[in-house]
């Protein structure tokens, strides 16, 4: 079984969101999707672009990319898990859409029915005791032995972000700030091999860690980086009421323009 990780940031609390789900957050999800696409040089990183034109059996975990997939292995059967109701009103043939609360019910599936289980953007979603204790439990219960588990995540760490950066400095300190309010560990990702070494049944864990560059500075992938960063850090103070919506562009200029200045990254 395998773990990549890097690359985004993320939501919120299972009971009270931190970023609301509308055009914006598609938007942003969007960029993500792009960094990670660009970073990775795909949908995924682990070995089993074989298996999947054989076909499998394969777990969408919050990321919302089944679709996009599964027109590239169409003899793969996708099932995409989310909480909220945010799935395309047509799908293709070979993909299932399932609503479902993990930390109420669970993943509604049988013990090793998964080929490949793939989750991206969801390590804001749940503190780290619930990663521990339902959700990491739960993606290896549906997992099938010989499996793959591949979880792409980023920490949050602006390097940097000094006295010359200080509109960005003050909004990225506030959400992190926000997020330890919440209970919720930005840097968890950091110790995801080791809970999932802890668990006794995970083999060959493997970790790829890629800089995201913040800024047009760098042509090749930089803008989406700073749109991706500058979005999720002020959507979720707006969404938690500590930045007035009204306030969104001037702020998002400025924070844009101070990743001009410095060359900034995103581990």
């Amino acid at each position: 079984m395998g773990l990549t990780k890097i690359s985004n940031l993320f939501h919120g609390k299972h009971t009270k969101r931190l970023l609301n789900f509308n055009d914006l957050e598609v938007e942003r999800l969007q960029y993500a999707h792009d960094v990670h696409q660009t970073l990775f040089e795909g949908n995924f990183s682990s070995p089993v672009t074989d298996l999947l034109r054989e076909g499998a059996k394969v777990l969408d975990f919050r990321c919302c990319r089944a679709c996009e997939m599964s027109s590239d292995f169409k003899n793969s059967t996708f099932y995409a898990i989310e909480s909220v109701s945010c799935f395309p009103t047509q799908k293709p043939f070979n993909v299932e859409f399932i609503k479902s609360n993990i930390l109420n019910d669970g993943i509604p599936f049988e013990n090793d029915f998964f080929d490949f289980i793939y989750v991206r953007s969801a390590i804001l979603w749940y503190t780290v005791s619930q990663w521990k204790e339902i959700i990491i439990p739960e993606l290896i219960r549906v997992l099938k032995p010989g499996g793959y588990l591949e979880i792409m995540e980023a920490e949050l760490k602006l390097f940097g972000e000094d006295t010359e950066t200080p509109i960005m400095t003050k909004h990225v300190e506030k959400f992190r700030a926000l997020l330890r309010s919440r209970k919720i560990d930005s840097y968890m990702i950091l110790e995801l091999p080791n809970i999932l070494n802890s668990t006794n049944q995970m083999m060959d864990i493997q970790e790829d860690v890629r800089k995201c560059p913040v800024g047009t500075w760098d042509s090749r992938i930089g803008e989406l980086g700073a749109n991706l960063s500058i979005s999720l850090i002020l959507q979720t103070l707006i969404t938690t009421r500590l930045t007035r919506q009204e306030d969104y562009s001037d702020i998002a200029n400025k924070m844009m323009f101070e990743s001009l200045s410095l060359k900034i990254d995103i581990l």
